[in-house]
């Protein structure tokens, strides 16, 4: 059984329920705290419309969220097909969202029969978002997991383990773009510097490097990644699947410091992340 969860940044609630009934076909219809009938789509999007109201416009922040439920592929013959999907979803949805407006249509006629939820931002009537943590994420699908082998035990499988560490992220429209021309602006980037992290051997290289491209390191907290000069954008290495590749270019990158230092007989330079990051945009604005 695999669970996802995406966050939307806009008000997409026409389009997503559009989109779940493409290939939905006579699969059941799910409804969570509406107040409109859940077979009575432009109800329901009335519904998450009149509730997103009480939320104030912010950048970055999500309006809904669309999650998934899937099985694995030998539950396509099950006789209980819907029933154990439809108690599934609603299962997940007492755990991850009791008190938020959600809408999903079950797809059952595909290899994995899965389910599509349309969930919003927040709980009803409420001026504030619901945060959700990974780590409370996290614990929402063990939850799920555990309840599936006590009450489905015909499906003994354990949640699909996802492992984002090294793995590119992508947001739905990403997706959609990659889907139609096979490729992305984010992946070109994330192709580039991973060549650029092959090639790189010193700071001052890194630097000129991504000066060439437009880029320019910066850290937020614990986490690095390149600032776009031309668009303003941010890319976190961790989210387009640098993270290991990153490390590794600080490891080797300080290793041959040391070596150098040791044969000119002078200490090691042994930067501090801050030191590091001074030096950064020294040279950036040299």
């Amino acid at each position: 059984m695999i669970v996802k969860s995406l966050g939307r940044k806009d008000r997409c609630f026409r389009q997503l329920a559009r989109y779940f009934d493409r290939g939905a076909g006579q699969g059941a219809v799910i409804g969570h705290n509406l107040m409109a009938d859940c077979h009575d789509q432009a109800a329901v999007i009335a519904d998450f419309e009149a509730n997103a109201s009480h939320l104030a416009p912010r950048k970055g922040a999500n309006w809904c969220y669309h999650d998934m439920i899937a099985l694995p592929a030998h539950a396509a013959g099950s006789e209980q097909l819907t029933e154990m999907l439809t108690d599934l979803a609603y299962q997940y949805l007492s755990l991850r969202a009791p008190y938020q407006l959600a809408y999903g249509r079950l797809h059952l006629a595909g290899a994995k029969p899965h389910v599509h939820l349309m969930i919003s931002a927040n709980a009803i009537g409420s001026a504030r978002r619901v945060r959700l943590s990974r780590q409370g994420f996290q614990a929402v699908r063990l939850q799920l997991e555990n309840y599936k082998l006590g009450r489905w035990p015909a499906l003994p499988e354990r949640l699909f383990g996802h492992d984002r560490y090294g793995a590119l992220q992508q947001a739905v429209k990403e997706k959609e773009v990659v889907r139609r021309t096979g490729t992305s602006r984010r992946r070109q980037l994330a192709a580039s510097l991973e060549e650029v992290f092959a090639q790189t051997q010193w700071w001052e290289e890194l630097v000129a490097r991504l000066g060439q491209q437009g880029l320019v390191l910066y850290r937020r907290g614990k986490a690095w990644g390149v600032e776009d000069l031309d668009t303003g954008r941010r890319h976190r290495f961790n989210r387009l699947g640098l993270e290991r590749g990153w490390e590794a270019l600080q490891r080797r990158m300080e290793k041959l410091q040391q070596q150098l230092a040791a044969r000119q007989h002078v200490p090691a330079l042994g930067l501090s992340q801050a030191q590091g990051r001074e030096r950064i945009r020294n040279l950036h604005h040299a």
